[in-house]
């Protein structure tokens, strides 16, 4: 057998070219780091007291022979349970929606449903209405179709309805595709608003929770909850990968499509189903988003970020549009974004780096993410040493 490096295709494979290489983050387990980078917005995989109570939770369930760890199949098969059923349930009745499906992953429900809805239909009657800035699994379905979006300016509706009345006609299939709260610019839609404009359409609007899931809208189950009393075209996307701490996704939507789903959607049919133990995981946090725990959970997170925003615009670092727990600092090359993700790490603050192709070529960023669990002692001691970093920044140049 050939030695590894005349291989073929591994040659080929060494011989492509990446605009910024990425790799895999060293695992680090410094005491004293203080993590702006991880998505666990509630805490739920550091709050030991709440770790405990899950922990407690789910033992009774295990030593009740009631959850069994792996679903088996997928669940038109032998992986349909009552974890599943409950949570479902659940998700229906707090997003006031007729229905609700879970998936494995917020990528797969995004990449699945939106391909599934699209597939049977009229590709030259299809109209999609994209922002800018949406997640990249919500391109994805549109790439699998070969359908082009008709995108319209980050998070600008007057945009959009212009684009709409450019472009939507009577016999056309209408999407609307948005973000509730923007992961990487950490802005919120005017929901209100968008669905006043999609009603003048009859558009189905498709809307991407996961960054507002468990800290946004009415007690904690994001910014779409009574939207659809307002209006009934309407899909909510969410993750539990994030502020509930698990893995997995979700949508909220009416009797008819969910049972559209069952029978057309590749990413619900043909994959083992969510793990019943970790469905119950994610029940016992949903299930208690209401009460004041949870409450003064999101109370400190959104206090410790007003803090954050308001010291790093007053140092002057530009953070966009942000209005919310997540937060840019836009520092447009990635040489600038790179040396201030070092210099943040050196000093044992964990942050991520964004770079091209996830934003727009100059606009790398650090992206810092606000979790319950974040005090403001750790605040301060982020934004010291952002401001140390900016002053040596400035000497640095003063003597190049």
């Amino acid at each position: 057998m050939k030695n590894n490096t005349d291989n073929f295709w591994h040659n080929l494979m060494l011989n492509q070219k990446f605009e910024h290489p990425r790799k895999l983050p060293e695992i680090i387990n410094i005491e004293n780091m203080i993590d702006f980078c991880t998505n666990d917005y509630l805490g739920v995989n550091t709050i030991q007291e709440l770790k405990h109570n899950i922990n407690n939770y789910l033992t009774d369930l295990l030593q009740n022979d009631n959850v069994n760890i792996g679903a088996t199949g997928s669940r038109l098969l032998s992986g349909n349970t009552y974890s599943h059923l409950k949570l479902e349930q659940l998700i229906a009745k707090t997003k006031g929606s007729e229905s609700a499906l879970i998936f494995n992953s917020g990528y797969q429900t995004n990449s699945t449903v939106m391909t599934a809805l699209l597939k049977n239909l009229d590709k030259n009657k299809i109209k999609i209405f994209s922002d800018k800035a949406n997640h990249a699994s919500l391109h994805h379905a549109f790439q699998n179709l070969n359908l082009k979006q008709i995108r319209y300016a980050h998070n600008n509706l007057e945009h959009l309805d212009q684009r709409l009345k450019a472009y939507a006609q009577a016999d056309n299939y209408i999407f609307i595709i948005t973000e509730s709260i923007f992961g990487m610019e950490g802005d919120k839609t005017d929901l209100l608003k968008l669905v006043q404009i999609a009603s003048n359409y009859n558009a189905l609007v498709y809307i991407d929770e996961a960054h507002a899931t468990g800290i946004m809208g009415n007690n904690g189950y994001g910014l779409t909850s009574g939207l659809f009393d307002i209006y009934p075209n309407l899909i909510v996307m969410g993750t539990f990968s994030k502020a509930l701490g698990a893995g997995g996704g979700y949508i909220a939507c009416s009797k008819i499509i969910k049972n559209y789903l069952l029978n057309t959607c590749s990413g619900f049919i043909y994959s083992t189903a969510l793990s019943p133990i970790l469905t119950e995981a994610i029940y016992y946090v949903w299930s208690n988003l209401h009460t004041e725990y949870f409450s003064q959970l999101r109370k400190n997170l959104n206090d410790v970020a007003v803090y954050i925003r308001k010291s790093l615009q007053n140092l002057d670092f530009d953070i966009g549009v942000s209005n919310s727990h997540i937060i840019p600092i836009i520092l447009k090359d990635v040489e600038k974004s790179q040396k201030m993700y070092d210099y943040l790490l050196k000093n044992n603050i964990k942050t991520s780096h964004i770079r091209p192709p996830t934003v727009a070529p100059n606009t790398c960023r650090i992206r810092l993410s606000i979790c319950a669990n974040h005090s403001m002692a750790q605040a301060s001691k982020l934004i010291e040493i952002l401001e140390m970093s900016k002053s040596r920044a400035m000497i640095i140049n003063q003597l190049n």
